[in-house]
């Protein structure tokens, strides 16, 4: 039985639930000298069951949220069956006078009852008074189906908040604001001296334990950090995921940079940390006046995320509070990769804060993290991590100096989509860091020389244990070049050997590094978590082990990276030279000038070339993002995507070395011939293809063929409109709910996949 029969079964007293959805319109007649004010009016039988709002000025309406696209149908059962269709009147408001319509669509209600929610277009009947503007189709799209309890519920909901005129609605359950005490006295003292020593003045104020006020009211040095370190006593819960949880608490920042100037001196920056891990978002308390921080146990400093995906990054930002200016001044940022982070392990972790000044990365202080992750299935993890895309994450905040902030602490590059020379500027230099064959050359060298790398412990019965060197990747190259010169068919194998070959070097070299936080996960580990559920290896490490070794390895990467700056910056100086003089020899100094001008202005002077120029920055940018999302796996940083790739690289290299390619590729090659090059082609021709080259066609088959091709190419843009146009629907309706869900103006910022960003949309509302 269909729908409608369904619905009667349970006799007259039952109710039907439809959702109905008025999606837009389009070609509709100028009602007016040139345009129309649209709307919908859906009437049962004699009754006027729901109307739209009105939109100003337009012959292809998109009706959103706001402007009541959805209605809520819920008659009883007898009464909705006493007329066979519902009429949609597309009508035209005016202000002065009687509405017009303008044209009708009927809908049968067994079709509606029957309705999936898929979107659906009806042509629209017009009035007499208008005739059809042109030759395109005259449509109403609608979209109905069964209403669901959240349907009802959503609704309700809504009803009641317009009527309020609510707005933002959820905007708080994703985002943790900062937390500003103001200070009483800030004429008080901040240090004093007592028993020879000297005490500070706890921000933002001592424990409230009754217990424990007065002693923690001033602290020494000593007393204050041995205070942080200990366990935070309230935890907040952001964030949708169901993968596991990562534990972050802010314990401390140094040598920040003095934001806020004052002729006493007092007055220092009011540091607070903004964190950002996919759909959530948490602020620190603000602690006046202090250039290195510390949040104490009491403190609004720590924060539980539930993961959704185990790539994702932690992205932290450190501000100066201003209560009076809402763009609190920026300080620095940093990146946590949670990827490579053992599970059920903490971890002190300290990072650089970075910020660009003068287009120029800058270290401006320090921020000290505690982080521990945990999984509530590390397989079901693991095998999530294969992917390489994402759906974007929505972030909402109600007030635009939160989306400042937040926006800040996902990335601080300027977006891609507006042309700046700075910006290809960067891109290009980026892509030149890229460029750098050293690492290649240095392991081809190494392969062909026989260096040793790779250390086994021996347990003699006789001898002590012995740690010896042997040099595997040249035995490893030398086995393969063996096998391909006696057996060439093995060479697809090679190529897909290859790939792991190279990220199991690169996780080799990241292994060897004498600092074991530094590590990343290796293959034997992450092999554990597929096979067994559980992790194998945890690091065991004191305080003071490898020492030494650590700050000679850390010494010698600031070496190499300095060198490797200072022949970039050569490069740089000695490309400006030869470009400056070849415009002076080429062009003269009026060139050169008008070069320098453009820096300043550029904004103005940019603008008749952003047709072309901005696809080249696109692509540029692309790039740029192509490399990062690379250099992320091949440096194991994204340990779980890289384990997936070399797993699938020795897969199929094990199966390719027992296909016989030389048959596969002979059989093919024969298919291809005696199907495609025979003489039997001619018959093919003759009774399927009837091709005529150009020049045996007669004048009047040139012409149809060229009806043809038109038609083809009308149909093609015809299709293309459509796609548009769904798209200017889906664009224009998910801008309202946002407006509804996460406040009153929308923004999106993006940032990256995988190690590089986790691409996060924001909402923001002002409410001030």
């Amino acid at each position: 039985p269909n729908a409608a029969l369904r619905a009667l079964e349970g006799g007259d007293g039952d109710t039907i639930d439809l959702l109905i959805e008025i999606v837009s319109a389009c070609n509709l007649p100028a009602a007016d000298k040139h345009k129309s004010d649209p709307y919908v009016r859906i009437l049962d039988g004699d009754r006027v069951v729901h109307k739209t709002r009105h939109i100003l000025k337009t012959l292809n309406p998109v009706w959103t949220l706001s402007q009541n696209c959805f209605f809520l149908y819920r008659p009883a059962a007898d009464v909705f069956f006493e007329t066979r269709d519902l009429v949609f009147e597309i009508r035209d408001w005016d202000a002065i006078g009687k509405d017009t319509t303008l044209g009708t669509v009927i809908v049968n209600k067994n079709d509606i009852m029957d309705g999936t929610g898929n979107r659906k277009e009806y042509k629209i009947v017009l009035d007499s008074e208008f005739e059809k503007p042109n030759d395109d189709p005259i449509l109403l799209a609608l979209r109905f189906r069964q209403a669901t309890d959240k349907d009802i519920e959503f609704m309700k909901t809504y009803t009641v908040n317009k009527k309020k005129n609510n707005k933002a609605v959820f905007a708080d359950e994703t985002c943790v604001p900062p937390k500003f005490h103001k200070e009483v006295n800030k004429l008080k003292a901040l240090k004093k001296e007592k028993h020879g020593t000297t005490k500070f003045l706890i921000k933002p104020g001592p424990d409230p334990d009754p217990g424990r006020e007065e002693k923690t009211k001033w602290m020494n040095y000593f007393e204050i950090e041995s205070e942080v370190m200990e366990p935070s006593r309230e935890w907040i819960e952001a964030g949708s995921g169901t993968l596991g949880k990562a534990y972050v608490e802010v314990l401390h920042c140094d040598d920040l940079p003095n934001l806020d100037f004052s002729i006493t001196g007092r007055d220092k920056t009011d540091p607070f940390v903004c964190l950002v891990f996919e759909d959530a978002i948490g602020h620190t308390d603000v602690l006046n006046d202090l250039l290195s921080p510390r949040w104490m146990p009491w403190t609004q400093r720590a924060f539980v995320f539930n993961i959704m995906h185990p790539n994702s990054q932690l992205f932290i930002g450190v501000f100066d509070f201003d209560a009076t200016d809402p763009n609190h001044d920026i300080v620095g940022r940093a990146t946590c990769n949670l990827t490579n982070f053992h599970p059920d392990t903490i971890y002190t972790v300290k990072y650089n804060l970075h910020s660009v000044i003068n287009f120029k990365k800058e270290v401006r202080g320090t921020i000290t993290l505690r982080v521990r992750v945990e999984w509530n299935n590390p397989r079901k993890a693991l095998l999530n991590g294969y992917s390489l895309s994402r759906e974007p994450e929505f972030i909402s905040v109600s007030k635009k100096s939160y989306f400042r902030t937040v926006s800040y602490t996902l990335t601080e590059e300027p977006s891609p989509y507006k042309l700046s020379l700075n910006s290809m500027s960067s891109y290009i230099n980026e892509l030149w860091t890229y460029w750098d064959f050293s690492h290649i050359y240095n392991y081809f060298m190494c392969v062909i020389l026989w260096k040793s790398h790779f250390r086994v412990r021996l347990h003699l019965p006789v001898l002590k244990e012995r740690t010896i060197h042997l040099p595997m990747r040249s035995m490893l190259a030398f086995a393969w070049g063996i096998a391909l010169t006696r057996n060439f068919e093995l060479f697809p194998s090679f190529l897909a050997f290859l790939v792991a070959w190279v990220l199991i070097a690169t996780l080799d070299g990241q292994a060897t590094r004498p600092s074991p936080w530094e590590r990343p996960r290796g293959i034997v580990d992450l092999l554990g978590v597929l096979l067994f559920n559980k992790t194998s290896r945890y690091p065991t490490v004191t305080e003071l082990d490898d020492r030494e070794q650590i700050m000679e390895f850390e010494a010698l990467e600031k070496a190499i990276t300095k060198s490797q700056e200072e022949v970039l910056n050569a490069y740089y100086e000695e490309s400006d030279n030869f470009y400056a003089q070849a415009a002076e020899t080429s062009f003269g100094a009026a060139d050169v000038n008008m070069a320098t001008q453009t820096k300043g202005v550029g904004d103005i002077l940019m603008g008749p070339f952003i047709p072309t120029l901005l696809p080249v920055q696109l692509w540029l940018h692309w790039f740029c993002r192509i490399f990062r999302i690379t250099k992320g796996i091949v440096l194991w940083r994204d340990s779980y995507t890289a384990f997936w790739i070399v797993a699938g690289s020795i897969t199929t290299s094990f199966v390719f070395a027992f296909l016989p390619w030389s048959f596969i590729l002979r059989s093919l090659l024969k298919i291809c011939v005696w199907v495609f090059l025979g003489p039997w082609m001619k018959l093919a021709d003759v009774f399927y293809f009837k091709y005529k080259s150009r020049y045996e066609k007669t004048p009047e088959e040139i012409e149809e063929d060229l009806k043809l091709e038109l038609q083809e190419l009308s149909n093609q843009w015809s299709g293309f409109s459509k796609d548009r146009k769904i798209l200017f629907e889906k664009a224009a309706k998910e801008k309202d709910m946002k407006t509804y869900l996460f406040g009153g103006v929308s923004y999106w910022s993006f940032s990256s996949l995988l190690s590089v960003d986790c691409r996060s949309h924001l909402c923001c509302h002002d409410s001030t």
